[in-house]
């Protein structure tokens, strides 16, 4: 094995990898992050699948980055979240509204030139080697599902009401 640069070796066939120590006290954690069967990883490593030194450092940064990753996991596996139990009015009751969405829309739509109760896109029928131009109304969608969201959210506040009183 020959150290090239950091974090960057060459095995004996002289294919490029890349290594990282992981810090002793996050060699548990990191084995749950990855997932493995060990109950501790000392190191991080990868092949870079590739001889060529400066094809390897370009490959080695991503590499890196994905170890970043893991550590960066493991060490907020080790950080202790209390547990609530209860939740404050507050938090249950929704944010009030300073404007509706059809407020907002009725702002914003003219300025950037939507309508949006008529609109048309393109479709490819590939088996007749025809475009049509279907229209429907979105502004009408929008408000459907504004709708079915918001008695969605009262139906979850009521219960949650009920259930934490």
């Amino acid at each position: 094995m020959v150290r090239v640069g950091m974090g960057l070796i060459k095995n004996e066939h002289g294919v490029y990898h890349v290594r990282r120590k992981v810090p002793k006290a996050l060699e548990e954690a990191t084995a749950t992050v990855m997932g493995v069967s060990k109950t501790r990883v000392s190191w991080l490593k990868e092949t870079l699948g590739t001889k060529d030194e400066k094809q390897a450092k370009v490959r080695a940064k991503p590499v890196m980055m994905k170890f970043d990753g893991i550590l960066a996991k493991a060490e907020a596996l080790l950080v202790e979240h209390p547990v609530r139990t209860e939740l404050t009015e507050a938090e249950i009751r929704p944010p009030p509204v300073t404007k509706t969405r059809v407020e907002w829309a009725q702002v914003y739509e003219p300025l950037a030139g939507w309508n949006l109760n008529r609109v048309t896109y393109e479709q490819w029928d590939a088996s007749t080697q025809t475009r049509t131009h279907p229209t429907f109304n979105l502004r009408a969608m929008i408000d459907d599902y504004d709708q079915q969201a918001s008695q969605i959210l009262q139906n979850v506040l009521s219960t949650m009401r009920s259930r934490w009183p």
